[in-house]
């Protein structure tokens, strides 16, 4: 959160089931969405953020309902499912105003989350796809995900891995990849490049 944005920066976690995306984002003065279907996620959230700002967290949030592939148009008209108390400090949103996406989302939904995904990113921005390798029959093949997440219009930026110890034998993880939207001036560069070539 600290590394990737700014007080007052917007973050977006386009599946909050337990709002720890929320959570964070408001104690550093952060502005937070969270999406979600599922309303016994949406009130979990709610109470979640709710106690965070009982407790002096100085950021905003609210809760929507819907789809990672509706993201334009419900940041658009931003109409909270629930809000948390004190309400206010998120409202509607064009395209391109979020700092930081943090999802962990289902590998085979991620094609179709892509491009909504980049439309909301504000150039800079970055998205962050957690990968919990410990929740895996198999590894997620990364290099793939690089390649598809890049064909998307996002560029490689970090790759972060989590390490966890379950009891003294097994050693998991999880990876984090980090993706950043180009900023436009970077994308006028890189298209007198490809003329110049």
């Amino acid at each position: 959160m600290l590394a990737y944005t700014d007080p007052g920066d917007l973050v977006l976690d386009p599946d909050c089931a337990s709002s720890s995306v929320l959570v964070e984002a408001i104690r550093h003065g952060r502005r937070a969405i969270g999406l979600t279907l599922d309303r016994s996620h949406a009130a979990l959230a709610i109470a979640n953020v709710s106690h965070a700002r009982d407790q002096g967290a100085p950021g905003r949030a609210a809760i929507l309902e819907g789809h990672p592939q509706q993201l334009p148009r419900l940041l658009h008209k931003a109409t909270p499912l629930l809000t948390p108390r004190p309400a206010g400090g998120v409202s509607s949103h064009p395209a391109g105003s979020v700092r930081l996406i943090l999802t962990n989302p289902p590998l085979d939904d991620l094609p179709e989350q892509l491009p909504a995904l980049r439309a909301v990113l504000s150039p800079g921005g970055f998205l962050l796809l957690a990968l919990d390798q410990r929740a895996s029959d198999r590894p997620v093949g990364l290099g793939a995900l690089v390649a598809l997440t890049e064909q998307s219009g996002l560029e490689y930026w970090q790759h972060v891995i989590a390490l966890h110890a379950r009891g003294t034998a097994e050693l998991l993880h999880s990876d984090v990849l980090a993706f950043r939207k180009p900023t436009l001036a970077h994308t006028r560069r890189s298209a007198t490049d490809a003329v110049a070539a």
